[in-house]
């Protein structure tokens, strides 16, 4: 008690202090009573009696003690103060954030990796929800070097993902301490993408590779021991033409599918009638269905049907599935095309069904049937000069209407092509 008594005595300051202190205000006050005097404003007497009331009220008046307002101020912790920054950037990032300690326990992790590994707790080692070698040998060699690392993971569980992973040493000047940070860039849509650009060209150039293969061997023969057999000659001059067609169509159908792929996120601003775009489209297969021995049993709403879209990408969709219908309706004797207002309370405002009575599709096929160059039966498909490119065409011009497709089908029963469309 004794002891604060006394360090209390000392933070008080003494009169001289307080004086010291005052000096300039004590200074100050003299020289202004002084030239009062001097011209004559108040008497000696008077300017005496001031200059010591101000005097007095130095003394009386409580002064700042420097001292004791260092030794009572709380000094700020920087190393929270940093840390805490450090926190707030996490949250405001747009990718999982995750700080580690020196045994790579997690003490801080953002919304957004606590939705992405749901289990995700603090406290718990980053090994338990990110099983990955490359990470742990990242962590490792960031520890020795202390330079960042930056490494990709692959993880297939629940869901098939793939993160770029930047790893990186967090430092307390004031301190010992050593963090960990993490950041996980999703680029599993970048990944998908390669990979379907990849299987693309790989199968572009398959495709495109068997009927050139073809041509070159018939016109080697025709240049050698068939040059002067015209039966031979007028053979390989059909199967010749018949491969060109394939490849002049799959050109075409490559070049329709980039060019729709280029403006699928633009939405279209025509006014299309949808009775008059099927109708041209029957015209245009007419032929086809006659040559198939099929009958197109048209049902259509009698006054115009009008929606916003684009009506030549709406033809070229409309005819891959009435021709498709054409083509996968053997056996049968006609097709059905129907065409009516939805009533209900949808989010669309037109149903299109294409329906053909023939061999159908097993049920495995359907999800698959949009991929690009997926084929059911890939021999007959080649035998009715499709591409395996049609279905997936269809799907990007449908996507750019707001549109959607749904295909049921059963096995020797027949297929049902609906699509949904708004206004």
């Amino acid at each position: 008690m004794a002891m604060l008594n006394n360090n209390s005595n000392k933070n008080k300051p003494s009169w001289k202090n307080k004086i010291h202190q005052g000096r300039f205000a004590l200074l100050a006050s003299f020289a202004i009573m002084a030239l009062f005097i001097i011209l004559k404003d108040i008497s000696i007497l008077q300017g005496l009696l001031g200059f010591g009331f101000i005097a007095l009220a130095i003394l009386i008046i409580p002064q700042k003690n420097d001292n004791a307002l260092a030794l009572n101020e709380e000094k700020p912790d920087i190393d929270k103060i940093r840390e805490q920054a450090i926190f707030d950037f996490g949250n405001i990032l747009s990718d999982p954030f995750i700080i580690l300690d020196e045994k790579a326990n997690i003490i801080f992790a953002n919304d957004l990796a606590k939705n992405e590994f749901s289990e995700l707790t603090i406290g718990n080692p980053i090994s338990f929800y990110l099983r990955n070698p490359d990470l742990v040998l990242a962590l490792d060699e960031l520890m020795k070097s202390g330079q960042s690392q930056n490494i990709e993971m692959h993880q297939s569980v629940p869901n098939e993902k793939y993160f770029e992973i930047s790893i990186a040493l967090f430092k307390n000047p004031s301190s010992s301490q050593v963090k960990t940070m993490l950041i996980l860039h999703d680029v599993s849509k970048q990944r998908h993408s390669d990979s379907m650009r990849s299987d693309f060209i790989a199968n572009a150039s398959h495709e495109l590779r068997t009927p050139l293969t073809s041509l070159i061997g018939f016109i080697e023969t025709l240049q050698g021991s068939g040059a002067n057999d015209k039966a031979v000659r007028e053979k390989f001059l059909k199967i010749m033409e018949n491969q060109a067609g394939r490849m002049s169509k799959l050109i075409d159908d490559l070049l329709s599918l980039s060019r729709i792929e280029q403006s699928q996120h633009v939405k279209p601003s025509e006014k299309v009638d949808l009775n008059k775009t099927i109708s041209n489209v029957l015209e245009t297969l007419q032929n086809q269905a006659k040559a198939a021995g099929l009958k197109i049993i048209l049902d259509m709403e009698k006054q115009p049907v009008i929606i916003i879209g684009d009506e030549d990408e709406l033809f070229e969709a409309f005819e891959n599935l009435i021709d498709n219908a054409i083509k996968y309706g053997e056996g049968s004797d006609h097709i059905e095309i129907k065409l009516a207002q939805i009533n209900d309370n949808s989010d669309f405002d037109y149903r299109l069904n294409i329906i053909d009575f023939g061999q159908g599709i097993g049920a495995k096929h359907l999800p698959r049937l949009t991929e690009r160059f997926y084929r059911v039966n890939a021999q007959n498909s080649k035998k009715k000069k499709g591409t395996g490119l049609g279905l997936a065409i269809v799907k990007h011009i449908l996507n750019r209407h707001g549109a959607t497709m749904n295909i049921t089908s059963k096995k020797d029963k027949g297929t049902n092509v609906e699509v949904l469309l708004k206004k």
